[in-house]
């Protein structure tokens, strides 16, 4: 009996899962906290790419479930994304609930546009949600909403005390 050949797709996401899980297993972040990296924005994306690295993650945070010898996972959290988490025209995805804020005060804040700038193509003029007013308002708004002058919106999904 002959099985048809996985699809180029399916190739990727397997490799994807498996460098994610590697990479839970060896540090068990994703990120260092002090390189103003914005992390990967999981659930609420209009591209692709980005789903599907979010879905690998999604179970790549699992790993513990299924391989005793890997510590779990303490914390997972999902970050809000200009242009990609409020463009959600699917309105049965779920939609970005943040229910953590944390404080990054005006230094922050241009430290994301500086990041952001890096990236040829990204920042585009106003009023794109990729724009430095549209972020800094952002954050001012994100801020307003815990009596702080800026802030980044966080979901946190998973935490474990």
């Amino acid at each position: 009996m002959s099985f048809p050949k996985r699809i180029q797709q399916h190739k990727n996401e397997d490799c994807s899962f498996a460098i994610i899980e590697n990479k839970l297993q060896e540090i068990g972040v994703f990120r260092n906290q002090t390189n103003h990296d914005y992390g990967i924005d999981f659930e609420i994306e209009i591209e692709v790419d980005h789903l599907q690295t979010s879905m690998a993650c999604q179970e790549a945070i699992r790993l513990a479930q299924r391989r005793p010898e890997v510590k779990p996972l303490k914390e997972f959290w999902y970050m809000e994304v200009p242009s990609c988490t409020e463009w959600a025209i699917n309105s049965a995805m779920k939609l970005f609930a943040p229910n953590c804020y944390v404080e990054v005060g005006p230094d922050g804040v241009q430290a994301k546009v500086k990041a952001l700038s890096m990236y040829r193509g990204v920042m585009r003029p106003y009023p794109h949600p990729r724009s430095e007013a549209y972020i800094t308002g952002l954050a001012a708004y994100r801020g307003s909403q815990f009596q702080l002058d800026y802030a980044e919106a966080f979901e946190v999904v998973l935490r474990k005390y």
